[in-house]
């Protein structure tokens, strides 16, 4: 029963961080496009510019991402190291 615990616990924690993952991405995509929204709009149907967007919401959002994830780590091992 333990083994399948633990292997539940290993499936949630994945879950966890693709969904984090897929948050910090999708919050950098919503935000870029509105932005190019606003201040490109004449550039609008540039698909080259969609891709741009695409792209670099990508990296910005991996970068949320790992920030997050370094401060979970830091809050974790601070609660761990007290107790």
């Amino acid at each position: 029963m333990q083994f399948y615990i633990k292997h539940l616990l290993t499936f949630l924690k994945a879950a966890a961080i693709s969904l984090l993952f897929g948050a910090s991405w999708a919050i950098t995509f919503y935000k870029l496009d509105e932005i190019a929204v606003d201040h490109l709009h004449n550039y609008r149907s540039d698909f080259f510019l969609e891709i741009i967007i695409f792209f670099f919401s990508g990296l910005v959002g991996a970068f949320l991402f790992f920030v997050l994830i370094r401060c979970i780590e830091f809050v974790a091992s601070s609660v761990y190291s007290k107790s």
